[in-house]
């Protein structure tokens, strides 16, 4: 009884907030959108239903996305790639479909899956969502270097150092530039990425990394 009581209440919170949004918007909205002082109320509860569909629409995504991570730490990665295919064919552009092309490729790299983390990495950078552009880069530079194609593990390599040379996963990613430009054979270029290392990373494991790669040389 209790727990139908939260329930409800919960729902009638949300119920309240959206229709208080759509009021909002038709009191900001009301002469550009033409709205008669008559039709307000219709307006409101117009508005109010669109946004309610779309934030039920949203827990949906987000719903399924839990479906796919429940499946991923159950062992069953088929089934999880399965519930994410549904979860982009259903939901293509909404926050919960970036996550799970993120958390998809993160799963997969760990199972040796190189190539087929590269194509979840890139359909994250092909929606272009912001937050999680860094996440996606990262991981498409380690796993084309662990693909064994260190000419596209550069490239990406160093569009995550152009875009964000300040991340926390910088120091990683420049790792990953260095062994890949040294794998292609462009010594000094593999060099100076080490050198970058150890001149913008003194004093961290990083750093230590890059200066036992130099003196091995």
């Amino acid at each position: 009884m209790g727990k139908q009581w939260v329930r409800a209440q919960i729902k009638h919170n949300e119920l309240q907030d959206i229709l208080e949004a759509g009021l909002a918007w038709v009191s900001r909205n009301r002469k550009t959108a033409g709205i008669a002082a008559g039709s307000a109320l219709a307006a409101v509860l117009l508005v109010s239903g669109i946004l309610y569909q779309r934030k039920s629409l949203r827990s949906e995504a987000w719903n399924k996305l839990w479906m796919v991570q429940a499946y991923a730490y159950s062992n069953r990665l088929p089934d999880a790639l399965e519930q994410m295919k549904g979860l982009a064919a259903d939901y293509p552009n909404t926050p919960a479909t970036a996550f799970g092309w993120l958390f998809a490729g993160d799963m997969l790299f760990p199972q040796g899956k190189f190539q087929e983390a590269v194509e979840h990495y890139t359909r994250l950078i092909e929606m272009g969502t912001e937050g999680l552009q860094p996440y996606a880069l990262n991981g498409l530079a380690i796993s084309f270097e662990a693909a064994g194609q260190p000419q596209k593990a550069a490239e990406a390599a160093q569009r995550f150092l152009d875009l964000y040379p300040d991340h926390f996963l910088a120091p990683q990613v420049h790792g990953c530039l260095a062994r890949s430009l040294k794998t292609l054979g462009q010594l000094e270029q593999a060099k100076g990425a080490l050198q970058r290392i150890t001149i913008q990373y003194q004093d961290t494991s990083w750093a230590k990394w890059a200066q036992d790669q130099l003196q091995s040389k």
